[in-house]
């Protein structure tokens, strides 16, 4: 029987300003301490709520999609329109950092209801593709870890729920202070601490209550589904009520995705299972390049000699020679007076541009030469051997 321990009501906070009203949760990996009893890897979930600089994101810009038979004989070209309108979608978002600060451009909702879909329970396949594109993007479901239990324990004797301490933490934030935020969309949540005692898993969660009653929550894409607040309950996160569908991305949806896609945000990744590292350069080596405007100029009327002796290390595989006018340019000036000019005007200096032709030899090392440098160091057999591409 579900008994309830303890029950923690928001009432506010009084804080100078305007206060946060949007939140998105970011998606990594599952953390050593996110455990089923705390109601946390869910049958369907591909990761847990993490903390700023803590989430995965894409390292390719391209997802790449196919359609198998069983899908194509189901759902037919209908399902694939619906597919494709989905991708259309965060294909048409513009660079997520060109919006505005608080992404006004955006609503805060944009599910609809089709009555007859509904009546039939009948789920959206776009929305449900909008979903599962958004969460693999890196997205967390904001509206469930609003607030989230972390560590849970029992203290003295008496059997649960007697005696049992939590440790509440957040996972939602706002994407334009990137501060903890307790809304999501302009819904605010407060939380209630649910604990079954002996079940099997032994469950609780701080489960998200509205503030307002009559708020509509679950409104972010990325929170996976259509849920009034009499389906908070452990479980909510089956996506899909029937009849409900999205019209396109919220607010809170796009603002979660500039945070991922901003240049600043940086995220390092271990190398995965069955891999295996080398080091191939086991001292520290000091790389240095040519100057090739020098190496190019000198080898115009220079030698294979000459130039080994200007650059050490290069090696001349083959040169040509061959003769070309070069033309000098020249100037000279004189007096003179123009013809219309009054008597006594003194005399003009005009000057003289000409141009002679020289005959000289030139080699040709940036088009028939190869010229390359051996970049491996000397002694270091066992480091990579590579050549600079020929001029």
């Amino acid at each position: 029987m579900l008994r309830l321990l303890k029950s923690f009501l928001w009432a506010g906070f009084l804080v100078a300003g305007v206060q946060a009203s949007f939140g998105f949760a970011l998606l990594g990996p599952f953390e050593v301490w996110q455990v089923r009893e705390l109601n946390l890897r869910e049958p369907g979930d591909i990761g847990g709520p993490h903390n700023l600089g803590e989430e995965y994101r894409r390292n390719t810009p391209v997802i790449y999609y196919s359609y198998d038979a069983n899908f194509l004989d189901y759902f037919g070209a209908k399902g694939v329109a619906a597919v494709e309108s989905a991708i259309s979608i965060f294909n048409g978002l513009a660079n997520v950092s060109s919006y505005s600060k608080d992404l006004s451009e955006f609503p805060l909702e944009s599910s609809r209801e089709n009555y007859t879909a509904e009546a039939l329970s009948l789920v959206d396949l776009k929305s449900e593709t909008m979903f599962l594109l958004i969460e693999n993007l890196g997205l967390a479901e904001p509206d469930r870890y609003t607030w989230l239990l972390h560590d849970r324990l029992h203290v003295g004797n008496i059997a649960c729920p007697v005696g049992m301490d939590y440790l509440v933490i957040m996972r939602n934030f706002d994407p334009v202070t990137t501060e903890p935020s307790t809304y999501v969309n302009g819904t605010r949540y407060g939380y209630e601490i649910i604990e079954f005692c002996g079940g099997t898993p032994d469950l609780a969660d701080a489960v998200e209550i509205p503030v307002d009653p009559l708020a509509n929550t679950f409104t972010a894409v990325a929170a996976g589904g259509f849920f009034s607040s009499a389906n908070l309950v452990f479980g909510a996160t089956f996506t899909g009520i029937g009849g409900f569908y999205f019209t396109g991305l919220t607010r809170d949806d796009v603002g979660g995705l500039r945070y991922l896609l901003k240049a600043s945000n940086m995220n390092t990744e271990t190398a995965g299972p069955g891999t295996l590292a080398f080091t191939t350069n086991t001292t520290p080596q000091l790389l240095t390049t040519s100057n090739l405007n020098f190496l190019v100029n000198a080898g115009l009327t220079n030698d294979a000699a000459t130039l080994q002796a200007l650059f050490p290390g290069l090696v001349v595989a083959d040169s040509s020679v061959y003769f070309k006018n070069v033309w000098v340019p020249s100037v000279s000036s004189y007096l003179t007076n123009y013809p219309y000019d009054p008597v006594g005007t003194p005399p003009t200096t005009v000057f003289c541009h000409q141009l002679d032709a020289h005959r000289r030899d030139l080699l040709q090392p940036y088009l028939r030469q190869r010229l390359y440098r051996d970049a491996a160091a000397p002694g270091n057999e066992r480091g990579a051997h590579h050549r600079s591409p020929g001029l």
